[in-house]
């Protein structure tokens, strides 16, 4: 018998996490191992239960689910990110395929439709809703929707603090996050931004108005 694809669900609202545990846990194949309300219990849960899916809502207090996503992405690769939001914008999109969310999926989808994405992003394939999908589209033809991509609202704090001198640490400590949440908001700034170090990038960001 195949073995049940392990879940972990991240989202600050009890009545999602229930909701979608209730609904995953009806399909044999599916087996919701955890849930977490922030980001932070969510990276660390994720990294002691090492699930096959995370399932993380975009909009998480403290650590958003674009920074829990790029974390989980870059210290452990095989764990495949559904984002399930309620936004229909072009930056949330952006920002979750650049962090390396596999799927991109709306809270209205129908439970069918989750356990689908689920599935198929557990095979290691990408999911993206049909909302989202003509957007992606345009995006991969050069249409006039893919524009500079915006910083994220953590980014531009650790900038922010970047041009008061702090180093990494100190960052850290200012904004209550991990170094390495730290370093991951730098690393996507900069190839937002164009940049190669992490004074150039919040000059320019400076220079744009962004700061």
């Amino acid at each position: 018998m195949k073995r049940a694809v392990r879940i972990v669900v991240v989202d600050d609202h009890e009545i999602v996490r229930v909701g979608v545990r209730s609904l995953l846990d009806r399909e044999e194949e599916i087996n919701v191992i955890g849930t977490a309300p922030t980001g932070e219990k969510g990276l660390e849960l994720i990294g002691t239960l090492q699930p096959d899916v995370a399932v993380l809502d975009y909009n998480l207090p403290g650590m958003s689910g674009v920074e829990l996503c790029a974390e989980v992405v870059r210290r452990w690769p095989d764990i495949h990110v559904v984002m399930l939001t309620t936004f229909l914008d072009d930056a949330v999109i952006r920002n979750s395929l650049d962090a390396g969310a596999k799927a991109y999926v709306y809270k209205d989808v129908e439970g069918r439709d989750l356990k689908r994405a689920i599935r198929t992003v557990a095979s290691g394939e990408a999911v993206i809703d049909n909302k989202a999908a003509s957007r992606v589209m345009r995006w991969a033809r050069g249409g006039s929707s893919r524009g500079p991509v915006p910083l994220s609202p953590r980014e531009v704090d650790v900038l922010r603090q970047v041009v008061r001198g702090l180093t990494n640490r100190e960052i850290a400590g200012e904004l209550g996050v991990t170094i390495n949440t730290v370093k991951t908001c730098l690393h996507r700034a900069l190839r937002k931004l164009g940049c190669h170090s992490r004074t150039q990038a919040a000059a320019v960001a400076a220079k744009r108005g962004l700061l």
